[in-house]
């Protein structure tokens, strides 16, 4: 197995972006971010994705449904599993490749939603990691979960 030396280059793109080498990523090794889900988050939310379903937009509407308010976007969820990946674990650099997800229970507006990646296996080869997730609201109940894969390209410098 060859290893490439740490320049100055690599050390200072770790510095930068906070890169981990994959190397140091270990089975069990886990990040957490917690989010506030806010009527702002929503609504930019559908702004961006151009999902505009009533069901999370309009009180009226929602107001009707079993729910009796508007309910987050699932993929606003999505949104924080990436940001898990590419910023935290296993970080910049990352590529996520495949990803399943269930959503359990509606996520509201006011809901604090915790959300924690754990590695559960390591290709060192391909240089793969599968990725569980959980996300629970401030009650402690989980209202999403799933399993991804994330490869991590080796950087050139």
């Amino acid at each position: 197995m060859s290893t490439r030396p740490v320049t100055a280059a690599s050390r200072s793109f770790a510095a930068l972006w906070g890169a981990r080498d994959f190397a140091d990523i270990q089975l069990g090794d886990s990040a957490t971010i917690e989010k506030v889900i806010s009527v702002k988050a929503i609504q930019d939310f559908a702004l961006l994705s151009g999902d505009f379903n009533p069901l999370h937009v309009d009180e009226a509407f929602a107001g009707k449904t079993p729910f009796r308010r508007p309910v987050a976007h699932g993929m606003l969820l999505g949104s924080y599993l990436s940001t898990l990946i590419g910023m935290h674990l296993p970080g910049p650099g990352a590529l996520w490749t495949e990803q399943t997800v269930r959503w359990l229970l509606p996520v509201f507006p006011g809901d604090v939603v915790q959300m924690t990646l754990r590695v559960v296996h390591k290709s060192t080869a391909a240089r793969v990691l599968r990725l569980q997730m959980e996300a629970c609201n401030q009650d402690g109940k989980k209202v999403m979960e799933g399993a991804g894969l994330v490869t991590m390209p080796k950087l050139e410098v």
